[in-house]
């Protein structure tokens, strides 16, 4: 793709225009790498590379047409994910771009029992080319930063149809007492003496 200045010249890999058009651009290819992950779709996330591409999650290694297979054919028929990319920090030298991302992910993960859900936090180090009228990713390396296990969720208690749902728990008093009513600041009783109120001697 050929930017233009509004003279109608071209817009060169070191113009603003530039800068701004590809930032956009690369945005949209992590955006494109997180939904191809959590819909499983090969295609979208093969998409999202080179055809040269290449990835690193430690223990998956190799092209980025391997990883799209592997990911694809791992995240088929499994729970739900969803990995969300975020703090993203950009670098456009000409045709060429790196960029560093956080990433938070819902997953469900293998353990010594049953697969349970995790939340996983981490990095992607990535590199991004212009090549063949397109930018898109040419290696990913993901650090893992942290990962916590959580329970698998319980099934709902199944009742008779139209029966009202029992008291589970009591009602608690509220842990914050100040309260904001008609725009002005009041203090419920349990929260000791109101301040807006005179002091009655006892």
């Amino acid at each position: 793709m050929m930017l233009h200045n509004a003279d109608g010249s071209d817009c060169g890999p070191d113009s603003g225009m530039w800068q701004a058009w590809s930032r956009g651009v690369i945005q949209n290819r992590l955006a494109q790498h997180a939904r191809g992950i959590d819909r499983a779709d090969e295609a979208l996330l093969r998409e999202a590379y080179h055809d040269d591409g290449t990835v690193d999650y430690g223990s998956l290694q190799g092209s980025a047409a391997e990883f799209a297979a592997a990911i694809a054919a791992m995240h088929d028929g499994a729970p739900m994910s969803s990995h969300r990319t975020s703090n993203l920090w950009i670098a456009i030298e000409g045709k060429s771009a790196i960029s560093e991302s956080y990433v938070m992910a819902w997953v469900t993960l293998p353990t010594d029992g049953d697969p349970q859900p995790h939340l996983v936090g981490g990095r992607y180090l990535d590199r991004h080319s212009y090549k063949h009228d397109h930018w898109r990713m040419q290696h990913r390396q993901y650090l893992l930063d942290w990962i916590a296990q959580f329970p698998a969720p319980q099934p709902a208690v199944a009742r008779p149809a139209f029966a009202p749902p029992g008291r589970t728990s009591r009602a608690r008093r509220p842990t914050t007492c100040p309260t904001v009513r008609n725009s002005m600041l009041s203090i419920p009783e349990s929260c000791g003496p109101n301040p807006s109120r005179p002091r009655r001697d006892t």
